[in-house]
């Protein structure tokens, strides 16, 4: 038996309904940040009204995590919560 194939990615499905994946991208970059979409590793080219973010967490300190989260949050200004 193989051993389970473990990961370092979290994705987090956000839905806006004034933003478009580009333009998440595009606020993310004005704010100093580069994120990777799921649909950067994906063959379906539809546009849709979320976008999943792919965000490789161990990369992230854990003293930090609260202040990465807000500078998340600080993109999807409609959203109360990230889920």
């Amino acid at each position: 038996t193989l051993p389970a194939q473990t990961t370092t990615t979290l994705q987090v499905q956000t839905t806006t309904k004034t933003l478009t994946e580009a333009e998440v991208r595009k606020a993310a970059l004005a704010a100093d940040m580069c994120l990777s979409f799921y649909s950067d590793y994906s063959h379906n080219t539809e546009e849709n009204n979320g976008c999943t973010l792919v965000i490789n967490y161990a990369a992230i300190e854990a003293d930090k995590i609260a202040a990465v989260i807000e500078r998340l949050s600080s993109l999807f200004p409609e959203c109360n919560q990230i889920s």
